[in-house]
């Protein structure tokens, strides 16, 4: 266990320290960090320990609250952290409204988006359509809201949140009483039980003098089958002016009734992994039963929470465990159902579950194994390797090939056989291409080093994928994009502008004037980057007595930001010579779609006043 610094720098913790984890819920640890000789060498430094990390179990954990009280010669800080990624979306905000209908992928892409952390959705779930979502709300409180809808509980490993419909395993696991557990008790609080509901929305706050009864323009109320059964108890109303839309005050409103009753199971339970048993306890989400004969009680329940006490040198002292089940409509048939995601919530009591040794009857339940090292088994079904933080966790080997467990080997999912590798059970990592080839059906698709290639083997078709940009090859093997640039033309739309003093004599151009001189315009969109006009410039042979100069000029105009562009060439043009052929590119940035407008002008430099310079363009398009 370790502590990291504000700078960075990292010791060694030494303490007790109590772990909670809870389904759907938060992870945090408590710690008493007494000032001993390996503590000093950072409490020396600070005795202020917020906003520190601690590293455990491979998670990061920041402390948010820390108390310093004598203790002994010395003192000692109590410090509470929580898991830094919940810590994290819980300190930054979501301002803008948000009212849509929302797939999995656009819902959790506003939470984690634009953060140092992700997700994978590991089972699908329908779109869902939300209201008054954002409006300076955390990323954690939207990311609550979205598991509830989309009815997800949630696995965090790294930086990585995973996204299932239920977590844990069927373990077909046993708690019974006077074998492995004592003291099992159920309770049911109805204290704050509801069978009847209203809700009130789609109101202005701007009208504070009127009641929101007699504003709101959406009514709604919900009464639950119980009711006909133990009478109306009437929940607190729901007053919120942002739902509009019915389906959501009723889905919220049911809510609020089916999940008012309260349920509770706690019991004593024996560790039995010292007595070589291979599933140490269940883990969270796990569905296990639970048995005592003498209250009638023998149920399915799951595990939604976990506490647990680890001494300075890791060894776990103590283990408290909450189950939950089903809810109170379940007993008299009535169609009010909790999902198993809610049950966290359904859950109030809670019992210590210590580590003692097991008595005869529970030792006659430990499975015979035969164990070489603490992590590795062997018996008739292969070679088994265990986590050893969580036996749960197996691995095991046979000729047949690799299988993993999370659930002791009751269930397994298959790795590699001899016939290759399952790629289902690759779940995270790297598969770097400069040392592996990724080849398609008859090598006609394959993936190397940096590059993406695609061939049709029935013409000269190719597109390959490379980090400079995408290169395309028709069907009959000319270029149509290369490196992300169009190499064909896009032409644009011109059309003459003359200005009075512009004279057209059928093919270009003529002007005497110094100033310049409308003689076109064009338009088209910003699709492109750059903007090439050619041109065709000379001096009246035939009314001229000297040479001189042609300046064009590409004025652009109606540009919204105000931002027009203006572009000038000068050139050298004889009444002795030919036309003089030129081209101006323009680059005109990251195409952003925007009409663009512009002008062509051009006038007379140099030469006698009589002089006539002459221009006209033969092409002007756009590319790249």
């Amino acid at each position: 266990m370790f502590i990291r610094d504000l700078e960075g720098e990292e010791y060694f913790l030494q303490g007790v320290i109590n772990h909670e984890q809870e389904l759907n819920g938060d992870e945090r640890i408590d710690i008493d960090i007494e000032y001993t000789d390996m503590n000093s060498e950072f409490l020396d430094k600070q005795d202020d320990l917020k906003m520190w990390i601690i590293l455990f179990e491979g998670k990061e954990y920041r402390i948010i609250s820390s108390k310093q009280t004598g203790f002994g010669d010395k003192y000692q800080i109590s410090v509470t952290a929580v898991l830094y990624i919940l810590d994290w979306l819980n300190t930054s905000r979501i301002y803008q409204r948000i009212d849509e209908s929302l797939t999995v992928t656009e819902a959790f892409n506003i939470v984690f988006n634009d953060t140092p952390f992700t997700y994978s959705t590991v089972e699908s779930a329908p779109s869902n359509s939300f209201e008054g979502i954002g409006e300076g709300e955390t990323r954690l409180e939207i990311f609550k809201t979205f598991i509830d809808r989309y009815g997800y509980e949630f696995k965090i490993v790294g930086n990585v949140v995973y996204l299932y419909n239920q977590i844990g395993n069927d373990a077909n696991f046993e708690y019974r009483y006077k074998v492995n557990a004592q003291n099992i008790e159920k309770e049911v609080d109805a204290s704050e039980m509801w069978t009847y509901a209203r809700g009130y929305g789609n109101y202005s706050d701007d009208d504070s003098d009127t009641d929101v009864v007699e504003k709101a323009k959406l009514k709604r109320e919900y009464t639950s089958p119980l009711a006909k059964i133990i009478g109306i108890r009437e929940a607190p109303p729901i007053r919120d002016g942002r739902v509009t839309q019915q389906a959501t005050m009723d889905a919220n409103l049911k809510k609020i009734v089916d999940e008012s009753v309260q349920i509770s199971f706690t019991a004593d339970i024996y560790d039995m992994s010292q007595q070589g048993y291979d599933y140490q306890h269940a883990v969270l989400g796990d569905r296990v039963f639970l048995v005592d004969e003498r209250i009638g009680l023998d149920t399915e329940i799951r595990v939604v929470k976990i506490t647990r006490n680890f001494s300075s040198t890791g060894q776990i002292l103590d283990l408290e465990i909450t189950f939950g089940s089903g809810n109170m409509g379940d007993q008299y048939g009535s169609n009010l159902s909790t999902a198993a995601k809610d049950i966290a919530d359904l859950i109030q009591g809670r019992k210590s579950l210590p580590f003692q040794a097991l008595d005869i009857i529970s030792k006659s339940m430990v499975t015979k194994i035969q164990n070489t090292t603490s992590e590795i088994i062997y018996d008739t079904n292969g070679q088994h390797f265990m986590d050893k933080k969580n036996n749960n966790n197996i691995m095991t080997m046979n000729s047949s090939g690799l299988l993993l467990s999370t659930d002791g080997g009751k269930t397994a999912k298959t790795a590699i056989t001899a016939e290759g590798i399952v790629a289902n059970t690759i779940t995270t990592g790297a598969l770097l291409t400069q040392n592996v080839n990724v080849i398609g059906k008859d090598a006609l698709m394959y993936m190397n080093g940096d590059q993406f290639v695609a061939y049709d083997k029935n013409s000269l078709s190719r597109t390959t994928i490379k980090p400079s940009g995408i290169t395309i090859i028709r069907p009959d093997g000319a270029e149509y994009i290369v490196n992300g640039y169009l190499k064909m033309d896009l032409e644009i739309q011109k059309n003459p502008l003359r200005y009075h003093t512009v004279e057209f004599d059928g093919r270009v151009n003529l002007t005497k004037e110094s100033s310049h001189q409308y003689f076109e315009y064009f338009y088209t969109s910003h699709k492109a980057r750059y903007l090439s006009i050619s041109y065709a410039a000379s001096w009246d042979a035939e009314n001229s007595t000297e040479s001189g100069e042609v300046e064009l000029l590409i004025q652009e105009f109606g540009n919204k930001t105000g931002e027009n562009r203006t572009v000038k060439q000068l050139i050298s043009v004889s009444k002795s010579a030919n036309e003089t052929h030129g081209n101006i590119q323009i680059d005109l940035g990251v195409p952003t779609y925007e009409p663009l407008q512009c002008y062509l002008k051009f006038r007379r430099v140099g030469g006698s006043s009589t002089d006539k310079a002459c221009i006209r363009s033969t092409r002007i398009y756009m590319r790249g």
